[in-house]
């Protein structure tokens, strides 16, 4: 009993790690959501980074599947939320994820996160008849390194960090080398803390 309490309480403490450390960790929308055709639904996130941010809505049957719909917006990344209205032109009985795609000047690196798969309804597009099957059974949230050009959400909420290309953002260039390793700081202190407080819960359940 204690070993199986011990073991939630580490993955909790890992998934709030996570949520401290990742850029655009999407909050919302949650693995399940649904929402109506027409109306206003809020994406948010945390660890947006310090400018604007891409945004693209996927749509597919698996997570090796997800396509681009053709519909993107625009957020700023400080915001932490953006209310976008749901279209009603799109596939029905379909699943869906968003992809945000950004540029950290702090760290020079690209990368794209995404949110769990959610489902929409009232939509007039084609039918979908095959259901969403993930191949991600763990709902914590991770950091891998996946091939640019793939598109793979799942019931993770999963960030992809690739090298920087020669045609980034002329900011990047502003990010000084005090304030990288301020933010290299930063991030160690918090995953230490989190590390050495889930070391003492779980001593104190076994003795």
């Amino acid at each position: 009993m204690k070993a199986a309490i011990i073991i939630a309480f580490l993955a909790l403490c890992i998934s709030y790690v996570a949520a401290q450390s990742t850029p655009f960790y999407i909050t919302h929308p949650l693995q399940g959501d649904s929402f109506k055709a027409g109306s206003n639904m809020t994406l948010e996130w945390k660890n947006g980074v310090d400018k604007a941010a891409k945004v693209s809505l996927l749509t597919g049957t698996s997570d090796a599947t997800m396509k681009y719909t053709g519909i993107s917006f625009t957020i700023d990344g400080p915001s932490g939320e953006h209310d976008w209205k749901v279209p009603t032109d799109l596939p029905q009985n379909a699943t869906f994820s968003f992809k945000i795609d950004f540029f950290d000047a702090t760290t020079k690196a690209a990368g794209s996160s995404y949110s769990a798969p959610f489902s929409l309804s009232g939509t007039t597009g084609d039918v979908v008849t095959q259901p969403f099957v993930s191949a991600i059974a763990s709902a914590t949230p991770v950091s891998v390194p996946v091939p640019s050009a793939s598109v793979k959400p799942s019931s993770s909420i999963v960030t992809v960090i690739k090298p920087a290309v020669t045609s980034a953002p002329v900011a990047a260039a502003s990010a000084s080398p005090s304030s990288v390793e301020e933010s290299a700081a930063s991030g160690f202190k918090v995953a230490t803390t989190a590390i050495c407080f889930m070391a003492f819960i779980a001593s104190a359940l076994v003795f």
